[in-house]
């Protein structure tokens, strides 16, 4: 009975003392708001950026598609069965064996 209320009385001082062994303030608490108070303070320093900034580019819509197309075809059947890779010339190879040093494809078997 005596071990009981000694577990007991431990058990209740371990939750009442944990939010004190949780560590404080957060990453998440110790950095909000800076991101917005760096674009504030960049607009108070240069308000006229807005206009004076360039368009971002990118990838046009010909070559998009031409990547996409590749990409999509890559995952077509070959004749020999196997998918087409999209990784370079060689195209899909099965994994390479663990099992001996410099590797075996699993078909070497």
């Amino acid at each position: 009975m005596a071990a009981r209320s000694i577990l007991s009385a431990g058990l209740l001082v371990t939750i009442l003392l944990s939010p004190l062994w949780a560590g404080g303030e957060t990453l998440l608490e110790r950095n909000w708001g800076k991101s917005f108070e760096s674009e504030k303070q960049l607009q108070i320093e240069n308000p006229e950026a807005a206009q004076t900034a360039e368009t971002p580019t990118g990838m046009d819509g010909v070559a998009a598609k031409t990547v996409m197309d590749k990409y999509r075809s890559s995952f077509q059947a070959t004749k020999s069965g196997q998918r087409g890779g999209s990784a370079g010339e060689g195209g899909w190879k099965e994994p390479m064996s663990m099992g001996v040093i410099g590797g075996t494809s699993g078909s070497e078997k």
